[in-house]
């Protein structure tokens, strides 16, 4: 899973099995290692929820979005979702039209841009 954080923007780009593994009732969750504390990102879908949401504490930055979202969003060639109050937008990851070293495509999803 990618995170880009800008302003008042927060964005998710979910591979494959990442949006498999939200399916299954399991969380997504990436750590980056700091010296002071460890900063983590999750994903996670819930039955309860009405709507994208997220919340930070403790070094966890947490988006919530409702189950039957990610089902309809999973099933089909729906690109994003997104929250427009505090801008929330969750995307599925393609994999890049033009291969580069340092970026890992294993698990995106077929970019639509290919077929020319």
């Amino acid at each position: 899973m990618k995170l880009r954080i800008r302003g008042q923007s927060i964005r998710l780009r979910l591979t494959q099995p990442e949006v498999t593994q939200i399916l299954q009732g399991l969380p997504v969750r990436e750590t980056t290692l700091l010296p002071s504390q460890n900063f983590m990102y999750e994903l996670a879908a819930s039955e309860s929820a009405k709507a994208i949401v997220a919340d930070f504490a403790d070094g966890l930055l947490r988006i919530i979005i409702p189950q039957s979202m990610a089902l309809e969003w999973a099933g089909s060639d729906l690109v994003g979702l997104e929250n427009k109050a505090l801008k929330i937008l969750i995307e599925k990851d393609f994999q890049c039209l033009t291969p580069r070293p340092s970026e890992e495509d294993e698990g995106s999803f077929p970019n639509p841009n290919a077929h020319c």
